[in-house]
């Protein structure tokens, strides 16, 4: 995650700050799941995206005094600015990603319906037909059956749906309330507190998650929000 604009201490001067922010370098994290390790590299890389945008987030908008000159207010605008297009990435990402999962859950879970059906009914073909393979064809059904469910098992595709769509969901709240910040239709005391908000709903948000955000989203994510 990018690391958002920062500003000096209030007691350095009470209308000062200085803050630099550093846009999220999507394409190298990308390029940190590979194949075979890449359940272990996407891990890396989320876990490296949340971390550092929980850093960035370190009560930035408490480090603006109470009385904001012009100046101030600027840099806390740009501060709000560069927060909603990262959190347009984040919630971007994770809605892509929830579809992705909601898919892969449905078709696990129908086939794993229909296996029994499925076994059922060769069974009772083979039987009427006196199939001599008929055992080795049962054995290969319940087999399959066996490692779906495995497979589901580890995978948690319905776990990790609820998750991405808890994060989406989150981040979309945070750039409504961003959108509002950056319009200029705020108070100064508004529009640091609002900032301030939105910090904290970000580390509440990113903490709902432990999804690896793989390597194909966060490409598609870089393509799709780079053309806007």
């Amino acid at each position: 995650m990018p690391e958002l604009p920062g500003q000096t201490d209030a007691a350095e001067g009470a209308h000062s700050a200085e803050g630099a922010s550093a846009p999220l370098d999507l394409a190298a994290l990308a390029s940190a799941t590979s194949v075979p390790a890449a359940e272990r590299a996407a891990g890396a890389a989320s876990a490296a995206l949340a971390t550092e945008l929980a850093e960035g987030l370190s009560t930035r908008a408490d480090r603006f005094v109470d009385g904001l000159s012009e100046q101030d207010v600027d840099r806390l605008l740009a501060h709000c600015s560069t927060m909603l297009a990262q959190a347009k990435k984040v919630q971007w990402v994770n809605q892509r990603f929830s579809s992705y999962l909601g898919r892969c859950d449905l078709i696990l879970s129908i086939t794993l319906a229909a296996i029994p059906s499925v076994t059922a009914a060769v069974h009772s073909l083979m039987t009427i037909e006196h199939f001599e393979h008929s055992h080795t064809v049962m054995a290969a059904l319940a087999g399959l059956q066996t490692m779906l469910v495995g497979l589901n098992s580890q995978l948690k595709f319905g776990h990790r749906l609820t998750e991405a769509r808890l994060v989406s969901a989150g981040f979309e709240s945070v750039v409504s309330d961003l959108q509002v910040a950056v319009s200029g239709t705020l108070t100064k005391t508004e529009l640091k507190e609002r900032a301030r908000a939105c910090e904290q709903k970000v580390k509440d948000t990113l903490a709902l998650s432990n999804n690896n955000t793989p390597q194909w989203v966060i490409e598609e994510a870089e393509e799709a929000l780079g053309s806007l």
